[in-house]
């Protein structure tokens, strides 16, 4: 049911940002980033009205999505095969800054992460 229920929120999301902006959103994928039992930054660089991140089925612990101070016991807890949509803004204008947004995955555990611009 996780796996369903995903991507329709993110289709709906999509609907619901494009019908506020009237401009259409670009996808833009990035490769699975790699846990290594420390706080990651998600990206160096970049914005975008929405993220998604699905940490892979085949982790061996929860992930983490924060702020810079996120850790095994702080912050978002997502667990493996699931999904987390931050809050999609109702102001179009507003963009998530990727340097902002941090992990926590175990060693060699796996973050895939999606932005809508």
């Amino acid at each position: 049911m996780k796996s369903f229920m995903v991507p329709l929120l993110l289709m709906c999301t999509a609907c619901v940002v494009r019908a506020q902006s009237n401009t259409p959103i670009t996808l833009t994928t990035y490769p699975d980033l790699t846990g290594n039992g420390s706080t990651q930054q998600v990206q160096s660089s970049g914005m975008c009205r929405w993220v998604l991140f699905v940490p892979l089925k085949a982790n061996s612990a929860v992930t983490r999505i924060g702020d810079i101070n996120v850790g095994v016991s702080r912050g978002i807890p997502v667990d493996e095969g699931g999904g987390m949509l931050p809050p999609v803004p109702t102001d179009v204008n507003y963009r998530y800054a990727l340097s902002s947004l941090y992990f926590y995955g175990s060693s060699g555990d796996k973050l895939s992460v999606t932005c809508g611009n």
